[in-house]
């Protein structure tokens, strides 16, 4: 064997006895797997020859030397497992891991992943590979076996342990999923949920605005390789909008209630101190309509679709100026039972009340002509 070389074996021999050589040596044979080589003969009587083998597979070989009086003489055979060692992984940045090509979001990170680079077979065949991922102050990783790696911490337990240890992504058989006819395999990590109740491996989500590194291993049957922590990967922050939102909004809201209250305040103040028949005033007006506002109605059916057609032209102008005219043509008639201190809460509007002479009345409540009030007006229908 040749220490470190998983792919080549030295084959050696020494020339028999003089006894044993039945004439003189010309030379000698070595036969492996359908394949002979041969090999002059040469003074020291030593002999080396380095052949190719694929790590984990049986060869025989058979040495016959070749004597200037009988040919090949009797072989000399040898079997051999070639030796299976860890898989050849590079702890360089952005071999494994392409580094300049992480696209970040909230609570993920998509990272290129070299899948050839995992999946070299160089030193026997590779059967199991993994990824684990963790945040920047609390990586850590000791050398492992498959058997530690299928055990190793889940989001899970990293969630309870507010993600202070690295956990494994991956899944056992992830290296079946790796890209073969490319170069690199693109992989999200922290895309699934629903990990909380999951003991298993669970590729969870990322915490936002957070720094990650991961760490890529692949194994063969004796041993593992790691890249060592890759990248120190930034997930993006919260998005900022809702709070400025907020943060201009609420305060609108505050000094529009203030104002309102103020409004009402001041209103109030100056109705409280005018006498009963300055109130009564408030609503005795003039109940001839003025003489320059036009009048629409009566509006024939025949031309109804018409003349709604011409309200709604220009954003429903028109419908907003005949809205105006309804109070300008509507007669004009003293409010004051509205207009009394103990009625105003039951107003809706301050500008919407009924007439003293047409209001709806309530029947009163132990005797207290207060309470036959409601802002509601009887209708004359013909």
């Amino acid at each position: 064997m040749i220490p470190g070389n998983y792919t080549a074996v030295d084959i050696t021999w020494e020339c028999p006895g003089e006894r044993d050589r039945h004439g003189v040596i010309t030379g000698y044979r070595l036969s492996y797997n359908a394949t002979n080589i041969t090999i002059g003969s040469n003074k020291e009587c030593k002999y080396s020859v380095r052949v190719q083998v694929k790590p984990g597979a049986t060869y025989t070989y058979k040495v016959q030397g070749n004597s200037s009086t009988d040919g090949l003489g009797d072989d000399s055979t040898e079997q051999f497992l070639a030796p299976i060692g860890k898989p050849i992984i590079s702890k360089e940045s952005n071999l494994v891991v392409m580094e300049n090509s992480v696209n970040s979001e909230q609570s993920t990170l998509t990272i290129n992943i070299c899948s050839e680079c995992l999946l070299d077979n160089t030193n026997g065949d590779v059967i199991f590979t993994a990824l684990l991922v963790c945040i920047s102050d609390y990586c850590k990783y000791n050398e492992s076996s498959i058997d530690m790696l299928k055990n190793f911490d889940t989001w899970k337990t990293a969630n309870e342990k507010s993600f202070k240890i690295t956990y494994r992504v991956t899944e056992d058989n992830w290296h079946g999923n790796l890209a073969k006819d490319t170069r690199w395999t693109e992989f999200v990590v922290g895309d699934e949920t629903g990990c909380e109740n999951k003991p298993d491996v669970c590729n969870g989500p990322l915490k936002s605005n957070t720094k990650y590194r991961v760490i890529v291993i692949a194994c063969t049957s004796e041993g593992c390789s790691d890249t060592g922590f890759q990248g120190l990967f930034m997930t993006k922050a919260p998005s900022q909008v809702g709070t400025i939102v907020a943060a201009v909004v609420v305060p609108l809201i505050v000094f529009a209630f203030i104002g309102g209250v103020a409004f009402w305040w001041i209103r109030r103040r100056k109705i409280k101190n005018k006498t009963p028949d300055d109130r009564a005033s408030l609503h005795s007006i003039d109940s001839s309509p003025r003489s320059d506002t036009p009048r629409y109605r009566p509006i024939k059916l025949d031309n109804f679709e018409e003349r709604l057609i011409i309200l709604k032209r220009d954003s429903n102008l028109l419908f907003s100026e005949e809205f105006e005219g309804i109070a300008e043509l509507s007669p004009k008639h003293p409010s004051v039972a509205a207009a009394l201190e103990e009625n105003k809460t039951k107003n809706r509007y301050v500008n919407i009340l009924p007439f003293d002479h047409s209001r709806v009345k309530l029947l009163p409540i132990d005797d207290d002509d207060t309470t036959d009030y409601i802002n509601a007006n009887y209708i004359p229908v013909s």
